[in-house]
């Protein structure tokens, strides 16, 4: 339900002319996803947290919130490549760049590095 709010919201947002950053999307085929699986391995590339943002709190598979090198990402995870493309639209005009990898979301508030990028993208289980 919140998912669909925050969906909403963004595109009223959009519509009124907001602009965000680019979004570099990286294919939704790839799996899907848990976040009980993916943890440790996101665990290891830096600070991770249960403190989520609103659009990340209603994603349906739960989120992880990750500090690495001075660069912060939300990390969503959809029941599925459906729910995934809501949640990258959702976060369309907020975040730096998006990425999406099967039902999973990773938001970035800024830029990542392709070997930031890559190395969550390898943890996802």
């Amino acid at each position: 339900m919140r998912l669909r709010a925050a969906v909403a919201a963004s595109s009223l947002t959009i519509a009124l002319g907001a602009c965000g950053g680019d979004s570099g999307t990286t294919g939704g085929d790839g799996g899907t996803f848990t976040r009980d699986a993916s943890a440790d391995c996101l665990s290891g590339l830096g600070d991770t947290s249960d403190t989520l943002d609103y659009i990340a709190e209603g994603a349906s598979g739960g989120g992880i919130r990750l500090v690495t090198d001075d660069k912060e990402v939300m990390v969503a995870f959809g029941e599925d490549g459906d729910e995934a493309g809501d949640i990258e639209d959702a976060y369309g005009p907020f975040v730096d760049d998006t990425r999406t990898k099967g039902n999973v979301v990773m938001a970035w508030t800024d830029d990542p590095s392709e070997e930031q990028a890559d190395a969550v993208e390898e943890c996802l289980e």
